[in-house]
């Protein structure tokens, strides 16, 4: 080998290893990125998605997309956040978190809008 080759491996090698240590840190220790996913969305009160993705799909499930940031997610909820009540919603301590209710120009394919159910009232 010659200096040049082995001024670049001596270079290169370290540069390396310190950005797949710094990646590791930043995404499994400080969980330092955003989450996106469908929370739980009631039709009652907001503008909700549904996806159905088969044909004759008979009782789509209605839903939000929120974005969090995945550090605060995990301190609120633990590692099991499929049954967390605070994956669902945005609280004060929160980083990042953004809520997106449906609208017409927030559609992907195959989504659809489930407007708010409005009741009349009656005045007598």
């Amino acid at each position: 080998m010659d200096i040049r080759s082995r001024t670049l491996v001596i270079i290169c090698v370290p540069l390396i290893i310190l950005v797949v240590v710094a990646s590791y840190y930043r995404f499994f220790i400080s969980k330092d990125y955003i989450v996106d996913y469908k929370a739980t969305c009631d039709p009652a009160n907001e503008n909700c998605f549904v996806l159905c993705e088969e044909e004759g799909c008979e009782e789509p499930e209605p839903y939000a997309r929120i974005s969090k940031y995945a550090a605060d997610l995990y301190a609120q909820c633990g590692e099991d956040i499929t049954d967390c009540e605070s994956a669902n919603a945005c609280v004060p301590s929160d980083r990042h978190c953004v809520i997106e209710y449906c609208s017409e120009d927030k559609l992907d394919e195959g989504e659809s809008c489930v407007d708010k159910i409005t009741e009349d009232i009656e005045q007598e």
